[in-house]
């Protein structure tokens, strides 16, 4: 079945914050007082009072949601170079339904973002997931969404 093919990148690596002061020995001005660290790697310069939301705890939560609420899904999980990350769950439906030709099918989706340098709000998306063809092309397209500062 194609949604046993999707992409599944690693989205819980480690990341940290430190104090900017500690890499430098250099005193920061105010707002860049601490680093995020992702994976090894400085990718984020914040404010001591940055509120830093790890992968483990954000999208761990959401799946757990999922798993009490009794749905069945498939995960699909996108790393953008260790700053951008994104977990889709595609909803297992008895109730799908095919469009154009009856054979592309669509299934519900939520998607959950988060990133650590900033260029996307921590936020989830209410969506649907459209198999094209069974090779694995698919659209993904967001209709409800929030967003978390």
């Amino acid at each position: 079945m194609y949604l046993d093919r999707l992409q599944q990148d690693e989205i819980f690596v480690p990341s940290e914050i430190k104090p900017l002061k500690t890499l430098t020995g250099i005193d920061p001005r105010s707002g860049l007082e601490n680093v995020i660290i992702s994976n090894g790697k400085i990718i984020n310069v914040v404010s001591a009072r940055y509120g830093h939301i790890l992968n483990e705890l954000f999208f761990k939560q959401a799946e757990q949601k999922l798993l009490d609420a009794g749905l069945n899904f498939h995960k699909r999980t996108i790393n953008r170079d260790d700053r951008s990350f994104i977990m889709d769950f595609i909803i297992e439906d008895h109730n799908q339904f095919t469009i154009k030709n009856d054979k592309d099918t669509i299934l519900p989706m939520l998607r959950f973002k988060n990133s650590y340098d900033g260029r996307e709000k921590t936020s989830g998306h209410f969506g649907f997931y459209r198999k094209i063809c069974s090779n694995g092309l698919h659209i993904a397209q967001a209709e409800v969404a929030f967003s978390m500062n």
